[in-house]
Parts: C-alpha cells; sequence; structure tokens
C-alpha cells in the first residue's frame, strides 16, 4: 500500500446500504469509537447519503488495540424508537 493516507468512508445510497424506517426517521448518525462524526436529518421514511471521514485513520485515536477504529451507524426514528447497525472495524497499517 502506498503512503497515501487511509480515509473511512461509508455509503448510504441506492447503490449500497440504505436507511429505511417503519416510522419517519428523524436522524441518522455514523459513530466512530462511540463518538457521533456525522449527523444527517431525517426527511420521511428514508435516508440516502454519502459520508467520507476527513480525518486519517492514523490521527484517530484508537479503541482497543493501536490502530483499531470502528464505525457503525444509529437510527433514530420520530417515535424515540432507535436502531443500531453492526460495528465495522477498520486497523490502520
Amino acid at each position: 500500500m502506498s503512503n497515501a493516507q487511509h480515509l473511512g468512508s461509508i455509503r448510504l445510497a441506492p447503490a449500497g446500504p440504505k436507511v429505511a424506517g417503519r416510522r419517519e426517521l428523524e436522524k441518522v448518525e455514523i459513530v466512530r469509537n462511540n463518538q457521533t462524526v456525522a449527523s444527517f436529518t431525517g426527511d420521511g421514511l428514508t435516508v440516502e447519503e454519502e459520508w467520507t471521514d476527513s480525518q486519517p485513520l492514523e490521527q484517530v485515536e484508537p479503541l482497543g488495540e493501536p490502530g483499531a477504529v470502528f464505525y457503525y451507524v444509529r437510527v433514530t426514528q420520530r417515535d424515540r424508537r432507535m436502531a443500531w447497525s453492526s460495528p465495522i472495524w477498520i486497523e490502520s497499517s
């Protein structure tokens, strides 16, 4: 691998995973190592967004093992019910 900076990317769009609720969505959040790093306002039953982490993985405070970073998506509906995705673990080299 080259010396390029490693950036995380989570795609929420028709070509990939799409967030959909049973009730209107209030917000969709991207969480990295237990910290919210992006938030999107809901507009109906679905949210389609694209997000790229602008912070290189090497600069993210690791959680657990050195270089270990995890992301997950947290969804809140307007009725206050919530759901979470499984975590995605990424290790910087």
